[in-house]
C-alpha cells in the first residue's frame, strides 16, 4: 500500500509570544477556573495560557527562520508586567486578563519585533497591541473579579507553533529569548 509523501515544504502556524513561567500560568489558571465559575464557558488551558504579541499565520522553514533572526536582533530588557484588568468580548464571548497601565518596554518590544519584521517583507495586523491572556472562551456574561492583580516578571518572549487537534489549538515554543546580562539571547 502506498504511503501518502509529506510536502516538502510544509507550513507552520506561529506567533510570537509572551510566555509564561511555571508560576505565573498557575496564578493564570486559578484566575482562569474563578472566572469559568461565575460565567460558564470553557477555560483555556494552562499549558496554553499566553500574551501573542505578533501573529505570524502559516509559514515555511525560511519565513520561519527570517523570524528567529529578527527576533535575535531585538533589544530585550526585560520587564514587570501587572496584570490587574478582567475583560469581556461579548461578541466572541471571550474573558481576558490584561493590563490597565503596559509597561513602555513591552510597548518597544512589540514595536521593535514589528518593524525588523515588516522590513524582512512580513506583512503584520494594522491593529493596536492589546496585550492580553484570554482566560475563558464561551462565557455567559461579563464576568466580576476582586482578586489582586498578577504580577508577572517577563524575562523570555517565544516563536510559538499553534496545531489545530480534535480538543482544541496546541501551542508550543519553537524558540526563546531572554533577557540575560543586558543582552537576547536565544535560548532555541
Amino acid at each position: 500500500m502506498p504511503t501518502a509523501e509529506p510536502p516538502l515544504n510544509p507550513k507552520r502556524r506561529v506567533f510570537l509570544a509572551l510566555w509564561p513561567d511555571a508560576e505565573i500560568r498557575r496564578q493564570l489558571s486559578a484566575v482562569a477556573r474563578s472566572v469559568s465559575e461565575k460565567t460558564g464557558g470553557r477555560v483555556t488551558p494552562a499549558h496554553n495560557l499566553h500574551i501573542t504579541l505578533i501573529f505570524l499565520g502559516a509559514l515555511g522553514a525560511p519565513e520561519i527562520e527570517a523570524i528567529r533572526r529578527c527576533a535575535h536582533q531585538v533589544e530585550f530588557p526585560g520587564f514587570t508586567l501587572c496584570l490587574d484588568r478582567l475583560q469581556y468580548r461579548s461578541r466572541a464571548q471571550i474573558a481576558w486578563l490584561g493590563s490597565s497601565a503596559p509597561p513602555a518596554a513591552l510597548i518597544h518590544l512589540v514595536d521593535d519585533l514589528g518593524d525588523r519584521l515588516r522590513r524582512t517583507g512580513f506583512q503584520l495586523d494594522p491593529r493596536e497591541f492589546r496585550p492580553h491572556v484570554t482566560l475563558v472562551r464561551k462565557a455567559r456574561h461579563r464576568p466580576r473579579w476582586r482578586t489582586p492583580a498578577i504580577a508577572w516578571p517577563v524575562t523570555e518572549f517565544a516563536l510559538v507553533e499553534s496545531t489545530l487537534s480534535p480538543g482544541g489549538s496546541q501551542y508550543r515554543p519553537l524558540a526563546r529569548w531572554a533577557h540575560l546580562g543586558g543582552q537576547t539571547e536565544d535560548m532555541k
